[in-house]
């Protein structure tokens, strides 16, 4: 038997986007096809297939390296936490799969790489973002509120004797649903 939980946040793109900093000396970028920077930390299988599934690989840069990354998703993708699909409506941007070298942790890089690609979504006429943490998952979830997203329903996984089961909380009024399969 296996029990997860996973919080569903949002931002809305009328609310204001935070300015974050740090002491790293950081540089963001928007990648849209592999480069050896981000194969030294994702598979370049991986990021070949998102890449030509459209998505965008928002990072930051330290000294030449890829220290934090999150992807963007414009269409559907799979969420194996839950063992579901989302699909983004139209001009909603899925944020997944972040993640920030364990020496670079704690310096507040993972909320900044949210809301540089908050700051680029809006450019680019986006209304809502949505972005999912495993319940367990502290580091993220503190990241994720920094951010500004706020949390509006939870999902509860339960996968037993191979059969997998889901529970939605009570979605907040104020938020539109997401569509998950």
């Amino acid at each position: 038997m296996r029990i997860r939980r996973l919080n569903l946040y949002s931002f809305r793109m009328s609310d204001p986007i935070p300015c974050l900093t740090t002491e790293e000396d950081v540089l963001p970028s928007f990648l849209r096809e592999p480069t050896l920077e981000l194969s030294k930390v994702i598979a370049e299988e991986i990021s070949n297939s998102r890449f030509l599934h459209g998505n965008i690989c928002s990072c930051l840069h330290h000294r030449k390296k890829v220290v934090s990354h999150c992807w963007i998703a414009f269409d559907e993708e799979w969420i194996g936490e839950i063992e579901m699909l989302i699909k983004p409506k139209d001009r909603e941007a899925y944020l997944f799969d972040a993640f920030t070298l364990p020496e670079y942790r704690g310096k507040t890089l993972f909320a900044i790489v949210l809301c540089n690609t908050l700051s680029y979504l809006k450019a680019k006429g986006y209304h809502r973002v949505l972005i999912f943490a495993l319940n367990s998952n502290r580091a993220s979830i503190k990241a994720i509120q920094k951010a500004s997203f706020r949390h509006f329903q939870s999902v509860v996984f339960l996968k037993l004797f191979g059969k997998g089961f889901h529970f939605k909380s009570k979605r907040r009024p104020d938020e539109a649903p997401v569509c998950l399969q």
